[in-house]
């Protein structure tokens, strides 16, 4: 008993040792409560490490964590790149958000008649592309009015009354207060992927425990 104390007690003392920088990016749609409750943890794990936070898309992230700028990022796939490790996290599929009460059938007559609300192209090229994509399938070209860098921001708008917008399915999970409506897709196939992605040679000694802790409440 009193090794195992010993050993929690240099255990401990380790991790208050651990001081300098962690930055991490992610992509807007991330659970926010998620990224709380981690570095909750960290802070207690690591209470000298200072965590910078980038919300930002997964193409500047990849830049940046192959630039060296970055340190771990939670990202949307594909990103093609030798000099990463990637992980998956999850698979996700797409609905539609709408505005409280929005009262109309989801078919392709509707929806060709409605403004929609996606990403900057240029900022987020393959998820534009992935939403051009989904609404081919259900037999229309999307009306795109309003792009914005972020996910609250086209949620907002939405909620606001300036259209409707393709959203992944896991953000209709996340509480939010927005007056808003996510309807389900069907016979809908189109699927993005949510990954983890930092330099394979990277020796920073609270990478994996970010990584341990984001899969975890990712998967929770």
């Amino acid at each position: 008993m009193q090794q195992l104390e010993k050993a929690k007690l240099m255990t401990k003392q380790l991790h208050q040792a651990i001081s300098g920088d962690f930055r991490l990016g992610y992509i807007s749609s991330t659970p926010k409560k998620m990224l709380a409750k981690i570095l909750k943890q960290i802070k207690n794990d690591f209470p000298y490490l200072h965590v910078y936070l980038y919300e930002t898309s997964s193409q500047k992230q990849k830049t940046a964590l192959e630039n060296g700028k970055l340190d771990l990022g939670i990202l949307r796939a594909p990103i093609f790149t030798t000099n990463l490790q990637v992980y998956s996290l999850f698979k996700d599929s797409f609905c539609l958000a709408t505005p409280k009460k929005w009262g109309k059938d989801i078919h392709a007559l509707t929806l060709m008649q409605e403004d929609f609300i996606s990403y900057n192209s240029s900022y987020a090229d393959d998820y534009h592309n992935q939403i051009i994509t989904c609404a081919n399938r259900i037999g229309f070209h999307p009306q795109i009015v309003h792009e914005c860098n972020t996910m609250h921001s086209i949620l907002e708008l939405v909620a606001n009354g300036l259209g409707i917008a393709f959203v992944p399915t896991s953000v209709a999970k996340q509480n939010t207060e927005l007056p808003l409506e996510f309807h389900a897709l069907k016979e809908q196939d189109i699927q993005t992927e949510v990954i983890l992605a930092y330099d394979n040679k990277s020796q920073h000694p609270v990478l994996q425990q970010f990584i341990t802790l984001i899969k975890k409440y990712y998967t929770a």
